[in-house]
């Protein structure tokens, strides 16, 4: 028996030849198609279905699939055979050819697995004819008087298999149907991640999916950037900076929906935790400046829509205290990097308030393939990852009971039931009290919604530990906490009280322990993911850390589309290039991160440019900078004379 033929690669999906005018398939429908008829596919047929298939739009794989069928064709009809088998299974094949052709006809070149596993399932079919009719070719005539009964049979179950294929191609997997449905979801899938281009967004309120952006002027070509930050200073300086090819963490902002309400902003700063505020006591009023959040309404945001393109949209940003946009251009003329704020002109805003936000994905790696998740019309789509507090010495968790109560007495005890423990996200804050060195700190929050329906664990009055909707106060110091790695787990300090939190026993209320008691494992707890029950060694904030994919946990399903049409901000994707630059800045930071943690009994705690660990027996920070801070500092224009940023009066 000669040598069968390779098998030919897998069908292809990736690639699509330049679209050239339709030819109706109509002009060979008409073809016979009987197996009563004798094999009258001549060359000028065989070459007109050629000329018909090839000018097709459809898809690749449906014309690959078409080929193989031609060649079926071509070498049947090569053999001038008698056999009413082979003939039938020959025409069988030009009917399907034709049936999966027009099925596909105008077809999007993106498919689904499921249509592409069918495909394939067909095309190995007509593979293993194409094959056999080859093989028949090459034999002698001895072979074929001897081969016959064998063949006969081969030629039954290649016809049978053909057809099972088609039918299951054509029933289980209706291209029209499946390609209809397709279609539509991806008619809705736009409707919600972009506003449609006929509704107009001028002066409308937008909402903003929550995520990380660079926040960009087109008209001065500037980024919005916050200052490097300070050990003796609070509030750090805000510039709309010259944006050149390079990437600056200072350059990137999460913008989340403050305390859940509707269509206001917080804008934080991912490299420092401090977030866009109008501050009143600067010396300049119309300069803008970076704090530590608080949820005051001078670090509010609206976003308003004032022109559309066909890909994106621009907006002003309004503060939600004073009214006032931000803007790019130095009102008094100086040419200062700092970002100021103005009124918005009676015929409009200018240009240098004119914003667009591009959109960086949340989980970047550097080894993986860039993909953006589309935005969530719920406009709340930041995974707030959420831990049950596991004590070590009892292993019960921390329960907040009764947290729609008024009550002020404790309300915060140790259970057995993991079902009935509280969930807690953690929220990065900085203390701006004491007018000493800013400290970081971190809120235990529970709830969502407003913050009438949150909460955060409160040392209320230095007197007890409590947890009550509506007492959401992440800014109050004694609702500020202070993780310290310790043994694989962490001890954790009020920031008012100085004491440690302490959980004395099951069923008992939570306590507070002297700053002494640090060895003592009852001021030990550990971070219990609540989806999944995983431990996980790192503290940090989901909403302004970018964790690696080992220590991210898993996120939720996707939020449910809201009832009510919203009118979303339609932003512009980052380029690859700015990707891989964050990518990179990322991979080293993680890097440390795991090597912090690669021993046994290894916590952490990850705060904007610092890493604190326990190693060895110690607490171990190490700083993490970008390069250019050590290297060649950022110059920044402000200005000598702070009255010189003011117009003339």
């Amino acid at each position: 028996m000669a040598d069968r033929p390779s098998r030919p690669p897998p069908i292809p999906f990736s690639s699509r030849p330049p679209t050239t005018p339709r030819t109706p398939l109509s002009l060979l429908d008409d073809s016979p198609s009987s197996s009563d008829t004798a094999l009258s596919l001549t060359a000028a047929a065989l070459d007109a279905l050629k000329d018909v298939l090839e000018a097709l739009d459809t898809l690749p794989c449906v014309k690959y699939i078409a080929s193989i069928g031609l060649k079926i064709l071509e070498t049947v009809d090569s053999i001038q055979t008698t056999e009413k088998g082979i003939k039938d299974i020959s025409v069988r094949a030009k009917d399907i050819i034709l049936a999966v052709a027009h099925s596909c006809q105008g077809a999007a070149l993106d498919i689904n697995a499921q249509l592409e596993d069918d495909i394939q399932q067909l095309t190995n079919t007509m593979n293993a004819i194409l094959l056999f009719a080859q093989e028949i070719v090459s034999r002698s005539k001895y072979k074929k008087l001897l081969y016959k009964s064998q063949d006969a049979a081969a030629v039954v179950s290649l016809d049978t298999q053909l057809t099972h294929a088609f039918q299951i191609f054509e029933v289980k997997s209706s291209v029209s149907i499946r390609l209809a449905q397709q279609s539509a979801l991806d008619q809705l899938r736009n409707l919600t991640i972009a506003s449609p281009t006929s509704a107009s967004i001028t002066n409308c309120i937008l909402d903003v999916a929550e995520g990380l952006y660079l926040i960009f002027n087109v008209a001065e070509g500037r980024v919005i950037e916050s200052g490097r930050r300070h050990h003796y200073y609070p509030n750090l300086h805000a510039y709309a900076a010259p944006f050149g090819d390079k990437l600056s963490p200072y350059q990137l902002w999460v913008v989340f929906r403050r305390d859940g309400v509707e269509r206001k902003y917080t804008i934080r700063n991912i490299a420092t935790g401090a977030v866009l505020d109008e501050w009143p006591k600067l010396t300049d009023p119309d300069r803008v400046q970076c704090w530590w959040p608080h949820g005051g309404g001078n670090q509010s945001w609206e976003f308003i829509g004032c022109k559309q393109t066909q890909t994106t949209d621009y907006c002003t940003i309004r503060s939600c205290a004073s009214r006032y946009l931000l803007d790019a251009r130095c009102p008094g003329g100086s040419g200062c990097d700092y970002l100021h704020r103005r009124e918005e002109p009676n015929s409009g805003p200018t240009s240098s308030q004119e914003w667009t936000l591009i959109r960086f994905p949340w989980h970047v790696s550097p080894s993986a393939p860039f993909s953006f998740p589309e935005p969530s019309d719920t406009a709340d789509s930041f995974h707030r990852r959420e831990f049950l507090l596991q004590n070590i010495a009892s292993g019960g968790f921390a329960v907040a009971r009764g947290l729609k109560s008024s009550a002020t007495g404790p309300n915060v005890f140790l259970t057995t039931d993991a079902t009935e423990a509280t969930p807690w996200w953690l929220l990065h804050t900085v203390d701006d009290h004491s007018g000493a060195i800013p400290q970081d700190a971190f809120a235990f929050a529970t709830g969502q919604g407003p913050p009438s329906r949150r909460a955060t664990l409160d040392h209320w009055g230095s007197h007890h530990i409590s947890a009550v909707y509506g007492a959401f106060s992440p800014e109050n110091i004694c609702h500020m906490w202070i993780p310290i790695p310790y043994a694989g787990a962490f001890v954790i300090r009020n920031f008012a009280s100085g004491r440690l939190l302490c959980g004395p026993r099951v069923g008992a209320a939570l306590d507070l322990a002297p700053p002494t008691s640090a060895a003592d494992p009852t001021c030990h707890w550990r971070l219990v993911d609540a989806r999944t029950g995983a431990v996980c060694p790192v503290l940090y904030d989901p909403t302004l850390s970018i964790m690696p994919p080992d220590f991210a946990g898993t996120p939720p399903p996707a939020p449910a589309p809201s009832p009510v049409p919203r009118l979303m901000l339609r932003t512009e994707d980052a380029p690859p290039a700015l990707q891989r630059q964050l990518a990179e800045h990322l991979r080293r930071e993680h890097s440390v991160m795991r090597e912090m943690l690669a021993v046994d009994r290894a916590a952490a705690v990850v705060m904007p440019q610092m890493l604190r660990g326990w190693r060895d027996g110690a607490i171990q920070d190490v700083l993490v900078h970008p390069m250019e801070d050590l290297v060649q500092a950022r110059q920044l224009k402000g200005s000598d004379d702070e009255d010189k940023c003011k117009p003339a009066r």
